[in-house]
């Protein structure tokens, strides 16, 4: 069975730290949101992180102070630290407070991720591992993992789940997706209409699957599957 990587995003800004979590869930990868320190130490509770993504400018407790104690508690992790502020010093900072990488914000998505990929190849949870897939009987409607544990999905659900899988990276852009889901109906469907359907698969394979938003958002580009998905 694979190993997962965990990433924790501690971001104040509610929308920032939602499209950061969306980008970064991904197969192999989980990401979760908090927006301070006192709420991660809550989630450190149950989880253990394998990669950090920390703002400086929190609330209570700063992203330095997050990283000096994150790095005592928890030295193999991975700590990447996002800050609007560019001295030299609040650099220095940084790394000094045990940040692996200092970005500076708006910071680009693709850099982000080849950071994480680099930081992720040192961990032991980067090792090559084998991920679990899922498959999708389209003439059945079934979503069924390796371990025989299945979910009976929608025309609707069906089709959203083989739009994705057959996209490039499983990434497909939200008009082709709406205009492909009104094939063959009366009337095209609605963005509204659309957003009920997701939510009903979202909780469908969350509590079927234990898979958390096996659709991911991406805002003003389209959907993608958090897990990957093979066709027959």
């Amino acid at each position: 069975m694979a190993t997962e990587l965990s990433l924790i995003v501690v971001e104040d800004n509610e929308l920032l730290r939602e499209e950061m979590v969306s980008f970064l869930t991904r197969p192999g990868w989980q990401a979760h949101g908090v927006d301070c320190g006192e709420e991660l130490n809550k989630w450190l509770q149950q989880y253990t992180p394998h990669i950090a993504v920390l703002d400086v400018n929190l609330p209570y407790e700063d992203g330095y102070s997050i990283a000096n104690r994150l790095r005592s508690s928890y030295p193999a992790v991975g700590i990447v630290m996002l800050s609007a502020r560019v001295l030299r010093g609040e650099r220095a900072a940084g790394y000094q407070s045990g940040a692996d990488v200092y970005l500076t914000k708006p910071t680009s998505t693709t850099e982000l991720i080849s950071v994480i990929e680099n930081l992720a190849r040192r961990l032991p949870v980067a090792e090559p591992v084998r991920e679990v897939e899922f498959t999708l009987c389209r003439a059945t409607g079934v979503l069924q993992t390796q371990q025989g544990v299945s979910c009976q999905l929608t025309a609707t659900e069906t089709r959203l789940i083989e739009l994705l899988a057959l996209a490039p990276q499983q990434l497909a852009d939200t008009a082709y997706v709406l205009a492909q889901l009104s094939l063959g109906k009366s009337g095209e469907v609605s963005k509204d209409a659309f957003a009920v359907a997701l939510t009903r698969l979202r909780q469908k394979c969350k509590q079927a699957l234990a898979v958390d938003n096996i659709v991911v958002a991406h805002r003003g580009i389209g959907y993608r599957l958090s897990v990957p998905v093979v066709l027959n």
